[in-house]
């Protein structure tokens, strides 16, 4: 989806749009999501499966300007 298109789209839309990428990009059928803050990247190493997704592949994701912080939605 371009960046008009999706710009145009309703908060909630622009979740599903999102959420539907991240679900075609993934293997993972997840039930639960775990937010990690800065430190806790390691933690994902653990993940079996795991598939890396950049941000700036998702729609409506923003690139981490954070140092350090790998930029990428990790699943496993």
């Amino acid at each position: 989806m371009m960046t008009a298109e999706l710009t145009s789209l309703t908060l909630s839309g622009r979740a599903e749009e999102a959420a539907r990428v991240i679900r075609s990009r993934t293997p993972v059928d997840a039930q639960t999501a775990i937010v990690l803050g800065s430190g806790l990247g390691d933690f994902a190493d653990e993940f079996e499966n795991r598939v890396s997704l950049p941000y700036r592949e998702i729609p409506g994701f923003v690139t981490s300007t954070a140092q350090g912080h790998v930029g990428s939605l990790l699943a496993g």
